[in-house]
């Protein structure tokens, strides 16, 4: 690889005074410089598309969960609801399961808080199982908020439910799914603004 270089090297040593022998020694270094940064800012961008593919597939993991477990959690949520206006009376399995499945997207919200996940790719997939996830499940979650005297409580996944009905909102052109307050979306937009200043390219 460095064969040719030395080559050269020795060619002009041969047939230069020693006066520019600095001079060309110099010019070889900076150009060697130059080919540094260059590799380096390849090497970033690399990695960084490296990086970037592995948030998204251990996104794609946290929503779907180990063997396609919160995936078969939302199909026993789809049965729960059936389309009713709100959740039906539900044994503690379910819970249990229902409330597992709010937590994973609580966990979402917190990694597109910190912009770790990008989201359009989020929502790409999942705006509309967690939009109607929160549609259904936020009675409970209101209840557990009174009870354990924490308004926040499952609040990232509420922000994410609000930021993804807006997504559906803006390309699918489909109504609101629930209420939305004003503080509520203006926390969604700090959300997405640091969203956009992140991913921008």
């Amino acid at each position: 690889m460095f064969q040719p270089v030395i080559i050269f090297i020795q060619y002009l040593y041969k047939n230069s005074t020693l006066s520019n022998i600095k001079d060309i020694f110099s010019i070889l270094a900076s150009s060697v410089a130059i080919i540094g940064i260059f590799v380096t800012f390849i090497n970033v961008i690399t990695s960084r598309k490296s990086l970037q593919s592995k948030v998204s597939m251990d996104a794609i993991n946290l929503l779907d969960g180990p063997n396609g477990e919160i995936r078969d959690l939302r199909k026993k949520f789809d049965q729960l609801t059936d389309k009713k206006e709100e959740l039906p009376t539900v044994s503690e399995k379910d819970y249990l399961l229902l409330d597992k499945l709010a937590r994973e997207y609580d966990k979402a919200g917190l990694l597109v808080k910190h912009k770790i996940i990008p989201i359009d790719f989020l929502f790409d997939f999942y705006s509309q199982p967690i939009t109607k996830a929160w549609k259904f499940i936020h009675p409970f979650i209101e209840n557990e908020r009174k009870k354990r005297g924490q308004p926040g409580h499952m609040k990232k996944f509420e922000i994410l439910a609000i930021g993804a009905s807006l997504y559906r909102k803006d390309k699918y052109q489909e109504d609101c799914q629930f209420i939305i307050s004003k503080d509520d979306k203006a926390e969604w937009k700090k959300w997405n603004i640091k969203y956009k200043k992140t991913f921008k390219d």
